[in-house]
């Protein structure tokens, strides 16, 4: 591989910041135990209080539970989602919305903004990915940078990138 240093540099809006918290609400394994077990809660509890009687069926108490285990789940997730956008368009993030440089090293991989410059060591990164509008370098446990796929000039520019810092980390 290449040893010069190798650059890009992208613009991370408010609606890319928007996109990618929906998008790993649905990801998260953690939300959707959460999501299921307050769906089980919900529903059993409201079905025993307000539905439940000893002329039930088994099948006319699990319609009846799922109905109003559907009922919960139409409710929650709009307005989880709303409020992961709201947080997105709302909160001030300097040094998140904004330009970003990522710049490849032989030290590591350098991310500069108009708010600080930050050095992630080869070893500390965990894993690259691509999802369908980002690629997604994850640099520390719970610190992703998310380079969106509009902002490289072509595929082969992109894998480039992509490529070196695969090569890079894996020489740690």
């Amino acid at each position: 591989m290449d040893s010069g240093p190798l650059s890009h540099t992208y613009q991370l809006t408010r609606l890319d910041l928007a996109e990618m918290s929906v998008s790993q609400m649905f990801r998260s394994r953690y939300n959707f135990y959460f999501l299921l077990g307050m769906t089980v809660t919900v529903a059993t509890t409201c079905t025993t209080i307000f539905g439940f009687s000893d002329e039930w069926s088994m099948l006319a108490l699990l319609v009846e539970w799922l109905r109003v285990a559907a009922q919960f789940l139409l409710t929650v997730i709009p307005v989880l989602i709303l409020i992961r956008v709201l947080r997105a368009f709302v909160l001030r993030q300097k040094g998140v919305v904004g330009t970003h440089t990522l710049t490849i090293t032989e030290l590591g991989l350098v991310e500069k903004t108009a708010y600080n410059e930050t050095l992630h060591r080869w070893m500390t990164l965990l894993q690259v990915r691509m999802s369908r509008r980002c690629v997604l370098i994850f640099v520390k446990p719970g610190l992703v940078h998310a380079v969106p796929i509009r902002s490289f000039a072509s595929a082969e520019e992109m894998k480039k990138f992509v490529d070196e810092i695969k090569y890079r980390s894996m020489l740690q």
